[in-house]
């Protein structure tokens, strides 16, 4: 009686295990590093980024880096959207 018990509670627990891994979506949330390089001396290089999901009610959210002088400026953004792209790339005097 006691090996009966123990394997229903072994398979209980792999079953309940399994169902939430298979009921979790994969995440197509978007993460990761983003760059933008100083265009040089009395210069400013500025990039608009746009992350966004297709069809969804959602709206998308936009995001500006900055980058003046030289060298390059790295940020990390994490969106639950499933898209992103550059709306806006501009180099500009200072």
């Amino acid at each position: 009686m006691k090996k009966y018990l123990k394997g229903a509670i072994t398979a209980g627990a792999a079953g309940i295990i399994l169902a939430g891994g298979m009921a979790s979506p994969a995440s197509a949330a978007i993460k990761g590093p983003f760059y933008v390089t100083g265009p040089g001396p009395g210069k400013c290089h500025e990039i608009t980024i746009e992350f966004y999901t297709p069809g969804s009610a959602q709206h998308s959210r936009i995001e500006r880096m900055t980058k003046c002088g030289t060298g390059k400026t790295v940020r990390n953004y994490n969106s639950n959207h499933t898209k992103w792209r550059i709306i806006g790339n501009r180099v500009y005097r200072i």
